[in-house]
């Protein structure tokens, strides 16, 4: 058995914590051992060469709704990852992300460099996604998450719902849809942690946090 498959067969049978070094190693063995990528060739080639269609630039900067835009308990709002995915499928069906680096990892997270390309590999963005080190998530998860994460920022390039990264948009829309309260979680060391997090009016505040209850209203 690849270190690769030791690592997801041990996260399947334990339901632990990702063990960073073990991802680590599975993946560069992995990736040591792939066949050549398509970024072996210049994806480069023909940049900014051509418009999209007006049918393909109108979906692409279409407003934001939003009722679909979801928020951080840190306050931060975004649009759920399978919505960009949809709006690349229906505005450029030809689209894909091609890896462009290795991927690199700190002690709480990881990272990596993707560009996105369309037609016949023609370069229209480039952003690094990233994701961080959660209680419970394995190795698949963070592994989608950076991409995810790659995906929303090449789109930021293309005008995608560029409202989300307004700050009187964010404002403005946090007053209206969303509403402080108390959460709690737990630490990697087991201590209760509480703090004033955001979420949804009428809405559950999004993992790990849990909201608390029996305390004074947010200051």
């Amino acid at each position: 058995m690849n270190l690769t498959l030791k690592f997801f067969s041990s996260v399947g049978r334990t339901h632990s914590r990702c063990n960073f070094k073990l991802l680590q190693n599975a993946l560069l063995h992995t990736e040591q051992h792939a066949p050549p990528s398509e970024k072996s060739r210049s994806i480069f080639e023909g940049i900014a060469s051509a418009r999209f269609p007006r049918f393909t630039a109108d979906l692409l900067t279409a407003p934001a709704n939003p009722s679909d835009i979801r928020i951080h308990p840190n306050g931060l709002i975004f649009y759920p990852p399978e919505h960009y995915r949809n709006l690349l499928d229906r505005a450029i069906p030809t689209w894909r992300l091609v890896p462009m680096t290795s991927i690199s990892f700190t002690p709480n997270t990881l990272s990596r460099e993707y560009a996105l390309v369309v037609d016949d590999n023609r370069f229209v963005a480039s952003a690094r996604g990233e994701a961080s080190r959660r209680e419970g998530v394995g190795a698949a998860q963070m592994l989608r998450d950076v991409e995810e994460s790659a995906i929303a920022r090449t789109c930021k390039d293309l005008g995608v719902w560029s409202e989300l990264w307004d700050p009187v948009f964010c404002k403005a829309w946090r007053d209206k849809w969303a509403v402080r309260c108390w959460g709690v979680k737990y630490g990697l060391d087991g201590k209760e942690i509480v703090k004033v997090v955001w979420k949804l009016r009428g809405g559950a505040v999004m993992d790990p946090w849990k909201e608390k209850t029996g305390l004074p209203p947010p200051p």
